[in-house]
């Protein structure tokens, strides 16, 4: 996601589109350890900080990424 100066704009602009890919049943992730991969794990609440990644309904994501 782009990032903006202004936070609370920002969080509203992310918030926004996890909700659009959540209504189309997108499934939300983070890496385990953003600079060493990993398995892909759901972010603790609101924390988006680092990359996230939505995956399509059906989509199965591999055990580990490098």
């Amino acid at each position: 996601m782009a990032a903006f100066y202004e936070t609370a704009l920002q969080t509203q602009r992310d918030d926004a589109v996890v909700d659009f890919l959540s209504t189309r049943g997108f499934a939300h992730f983070r890496m385990e350890d953003e600079h060493r991969g990993g398995r892909l794990i759901p972010p603790a609440g609101n924390d988006w900080s680092g990359n996230a990644f939505s995956l399509a309904q059906g989509f199965e994501p591999n055990d580990r990424y490098e």
